[in-house]
């Protein structure tokens, strides 16, 4: 269960619960190699000759926990969440904004999951230090070289605890790049986007960064993730980055 609010959208909330099938002790075909704070993912490209999913593997339980409705102690922000047809994912209608700082309350009234109520911090935009991008407006690309490390400073203002990267892919991308996660823990106050990665993603790759909090809460039959995100802004609050790379 997460709510994002994403630069210069407004807040969004979504779900989906799943119980992945019993290991069956088989290892993933991805590759992982770890940067420093970053982890990038390789998976094989999936053909007739390499299907994605073992034909032989139990299929994987999704599963629905109700109606879920989410609301904000400081601010004018509802939403109310609802299973869509085929169960797996929720279609959510909100209304009211975030500027951050406050408590999410989320309330679940409980299906295949059992009813739950839990409760996160909703981050404040985490404040872009370096490179400075104050005295612009709206969104903001800043170009990244792939062959030099790419170093980014922020104030998390107390409110996040971690800072986390979000790639998206260029449209035109034709041939498969491995994926790129990135965590820094957000009072470090900086954090570095290393070369040796970069270098494995291709031109037109877009990061964001994301201040983000987390809670777990138990309900049957797993726990419930809860996550609460908000964009990474320019320390003027007039504009928000997306490093492009090169």
């Amino acid at each position: 269960m997460q709510v994002i609010r994403a630069m210069p959208n407004p807040p969004m909330a979504g779900a989906r619960f799943d119980l992945n099938a019993p290991d069956t002790g088989s290892s993933s075909t991805c590759e992982r190699q770890t940067f420093g704070d970053c982890v990038l993912t390789s998976c094989p490209v999936v053909s007739e000759t390499n299907p994605p999913v073992d034909p032989n593997a139990p299929m994987p339980m999704f599963l629905e926990a109700g109606t879920i409705t989410v609301s904000a102690d400081q601010e004018e922000f509802s939403a109310n969440g609802t299973p869509s047809a085929a169960g797996s994912t929720y279609v959510f209608q909100s209304t009211g904004s975030l500027t951050g700082g406050g408590v999410l309350t989320i309330n679940a009234t409980g299906g295949t999951v059992s009813a739950f109520t839990g409760t996160i911090p909703f981050p404040l935009a985490p404040l872009l230090l370096a490179p400075s991008i104050d005295g612009m407006k709206g969104t903001v690309d800043i170009a990244v070289p792939r062959n030099a490390d790419f170093s980014i400073r922020w104030d998390a203002r107390d409110a996040s605890e971690v800072i986390q990267t979000v790639v998206s892919k260029p449209a035109s991308e034709t041939t498969r790049t491995p994926n790129l996660s990135c965590s820094f823990t957000a009072a470090a106050g900086m954090g570095t986007l290393p070369s040796t990665a970069l270098a494995q993603l291709s031109a037109g790759t877009r990061i964001r960064l994301f201040g983000v909090n987390s809670r777990t809460i138990e309900a049957t039959p797993r726990g419930v993730a809860l996550l609460a995100a908000f964009q990474l802004i320019s320390s003027d609050k007039a504009s928000y980055p997306t490093f492009v790379l090169q």
